[in-house]
């Protein structure tokens, strides 16, 4: 019988019969990066993939064929890191994101094809065809958690347009993330045009590593259900939105942003927007209200 759930943890892989299937190596063996087999491409019924192998101290990637498009029953998709929670946070103090704690290195070809796919940590976005973020529209299933990496390659409005984010109802938290290395101020282009781009079923949303990006969007004010805003290596975003921020926030958190933080400590000019908000964390230093 066909298997419906695999799972691939620190030292082997399992289906969930209880089968062993030996494609894979011992993780203390493996490279760098670690493959899965072609071969997973013909579990036609599978519907959830546990890829929970690679330990976060070792930031080992992982790589998925590109026959996953086949696997069109296939619901979840876990690649974060086998760790406790105890474990992950203290890191995710210093990177950018708890729930992205992916090494997910490529998004494969095709994955616009997987329309049951309700989880999917990470999607990054490349050039290469099959791989762009136009993939994302027709998963309209996607549900709880997501970080867009690589954004850098979406190299117009247009093309930002077709991920169709806003008709996810059911995704809580959203990363975008950016590539240092390459950078592009198409996010200063996109939320011009208004809140197309912001989900309002929002609790949690974080903007990471984009050097061009200015301000935040005005329609901000309208994420009724926004707890948690954490803004990431953004340097050259000099100020919130002009009216308030949104009254639901819980938490504000602002990392290497020299421009922003200036203006959001107390008797900054951005103070006033941000006073009703319980905890404030610049550079990881929390702001008490006086």
């Amino acid at each position: 019988m066909t298997p419906r759930i695999i799972e691939i943890d620190e030292k082997e892989t399992k289906l969930n019969n209880g089968a062993n299937v030996n494609t894979l190596p011992n993780s203390s063996k493996l490279p760098y990066k670690a493959w899965l087999p072609n071969s997973i491409g013909n579990l036609k019924h599978l519907r959830t993939a546990l890829l929970k192998i690679l330990p976060f101290a070792d930031k080992r990637l992982l790589d998925l064929p590109k026959c996953v498009k086949n696997l069109i029953n296939l619901c979840d998709i876990d690649t974060s890191f086998s760790m406790s929670l105890g474990n992950i946070l203290p890191f995710a103090e210093s990177e950018s994101h708890s729930n992205s704690l992916s090494r997910l290195i490529s998004t494969p070809p095709g994955m616009g094809k997987l329309t049951c796919l309700q989880t999917l940590f990470n999607f990054v976005v490349t050039k290469r065809s099959g791989c762009g973020i136009e993939e994302l529209k027709s998963l309209v299933d996607l549900r709880g958690s997501l970080c867009i990496s690589k954004l850098e390659n979406v190299t117009t409005t247009e093309r930002a347009k077709e991920a169709d984010l806003k008709s996810k109802h059911h995704l809580h938290e959203l990363t975008l993330r950016w590539s240092e290395e390459n950078p592009l101020n198409l996010w200063n282009d996109v939320h011009k045009e208004g809140d197309e781009y912001l989900l309002s079923t929002l609790k949690s949303f974080r903007i990471v590593s984009c050097p061009c990006l200015t301000s935040l969007p005005e329609e901000m004010q309208h994420l009724s259900t926004l707890h948690l805003l954490d803004v990431w290596n953004c340097p050259e975003l000099s100020s919130l939105p002009g009216k308030d921020m949104p009254a639901s926030l819980q938490l504000f958190w602002v990392r290497r942003c020299p421009a922003l933080k200036e203006r959001c400590h107390d008797k900054g000019e951005d103070w006033p927007k941000i006073l009703h908000i319980p905890d404030i964390r610049i550079n990881l230093e929390w702001i008490q209200h006086s």
